[in-house]
């Protein structure tokens, strides 16, 4: 019984020493998979200070796959996307499994908008409704949770942050 319990644990959350990783894609035959950066970030908002494991998309292929076909996200998990440049964004959901939250970023570290529970499979486009430079992808629901707001202060980790340094556009949040 003991073992069962013990591989029923696994397959739940992973083999990661440190918890649940995000989830691996489960991918199409002939669709090979993608590497991502790995980072944190922590989101500060009136209702607390929330820690989240992030997956980052800065490549022209990494943004194309983002986290379609991922089974589950996970709790404080998620996907940063990293723009060169400031511009209106639109994000769809085509073959993303999961309803998610898209929280678009400005270049100064605000909130731009929120697509909250976006359909899964959907290839309708979702627009940031203003200039953005970078989207966290997280749970459907979840910037509701966390009462994600004009307010809300994104922190970003030292490598998204070596990214933003190094790129064209110099970040200014």
């Amino acid at each position: 019984m003991t073992r069962l319990v013990s591989i029923i644990i696994i397959c739940l959350f992973g083999l990661s020493p440190t918890g649940p990783a995000l989830a691996q894609a489960v991918l199409p035959q002939g669709v090979a998979p993608i590497e991502f950066g790995q980072d944190t970030m922590v989101i500060t908002t009136d209702q607390g200070r929330y820690v989240y494991d992030v997956e980052v998309a800065v490549t022209k292929e990494q943004q194309a796959r983002g986290l379609m076909w991922r089974p589950v996200l996970g709790p404080n998990k998620g996907m940063i996307f990293i723009l060169e440049t400031e511009r209106n964004l639109s994000f769809w959901m085509r073959n993303t499994l999961i309803p998610l939250d898209m929280v678009f970023i400005d270049n100064a570290g605000k909130l731009v908008s929120i697509q909250r529970d976006a359909t899964p499979l959907s290839k309708v486009p979702l627009p940031s409704g203003g200039p953005a430079r970078i989207v966290l992808e997280i749970d459907g629901g979840d910037a509701a949770i966390l009462n994600i707001n004009d307010s809300t202060r994104f922190e970003f980790g030292s490598a998204t942050l070596n990214y933003l340094a190094a790129s064209r556009l110099p970040f200014k949040g």
